[in-house]
């Protein structure tokens, strides 16, 4: 359930309808004016996990929509620490602006090709620009069995939910995505893997364009929620 909070005025530029936080463990409004969220060293507003998790932010530009990423050393970075290790409901809200990295990561944990991670990636086909979700366990990658066709300069929601210790559900902008599952057996074991937005780690990749909002969950979030939290969202990056 998404609870609103009144006062709630449309009109300023860093008001938005409040979303039921219930298992997140780290929410970064990446477009918040304050202190916290504009500067250098940002904090989550999850609400729950004290002291609050802090991110170092390298580049990656401050505007009222997001963080800007310039594809070429533009990242977020937020230590591993204990509370992002079962990580099962990942939320970004994306606008890609370039391709000139093939292999960037959008936002999530670990390397590209590597094992114990769960991230959105960005890859460039023979025919377009797309968005891919990967998870890996110690066996090895796996990767969403086909590609999510983005348009360049428009904002997407992307939604990943673990649904069993074998499957991913995928979304994009609140409805189930073209490619709908994953089935791997990710690693929520590990720990020692930082969270990283704008590339991966030990990537040589880094993504371009606009970042608005990321959220983690250790709860897996209903298909109606992923709806509801899409429906607060979305009038930011129309």
């Amino acid at each position: 359930m998404v609870t609103l909070h009144r006062p709630y005025m449309r009109s300023a530029s860093w008001a938005t309808p409040r979303i039921d936080l219930s298992g997140c463990v780290l929410y970064l409004p990446l477009w918040r004016p304050s202190s916290d969220m504009a500067g250098s060293t940002i904090y989550s507003y999850d609400g729950k996990v004290i002291p609050r998790i802090s991110a170092t932010v390298t580049g990656a530009t401050w505007g009222s929509q997001g963080r800007t990423f310039d594809g070429i050393d533009d990242k977020i970075v937020c230590p591993a620490i204990a509370n992002l290790v079962t990580t099962v409901g990942l939320s970004v809200w994306y606008k890609p602006a370039s391709t000139a990295d093939a292999y960037a990561h959008i936002a999530g944990k670990g390397a590209q090709f590597g094992v114990n991670n769960i991230l959105f990636g960005w890859t460039v086909g023979s025919t377009g620009s797309y968005i891919r979700f990967a998870s890996g366990n110690n066996a090895g990658l796996y990767e969403s069995s086909g590609d999510l066709a983005v348009t360049l300069g428009v904002w997407y929601q992307l939604f990943a939910v673990r649904t069993s210790a074998t499957n991913w559900n995928l979304y994009i902008n609140g409805a189930p995505a073209s490619v709908p599952t994953i089935t791997t057996a990710y690693n929520t074991a590990n720990g020692s893997v930082a969270f990283i937005i704008g590339t991966g780690t030990g990537s040589a990749d880094f993504v371009g364009g606009t970042i608005g909002e990321v959220i983690v969950w250790t709860t897996s979030p209903s298909a109606g929620y992923v709806a509801q939290v899409n429906q607060i969202t979305k009038w930011r990056y129309q």
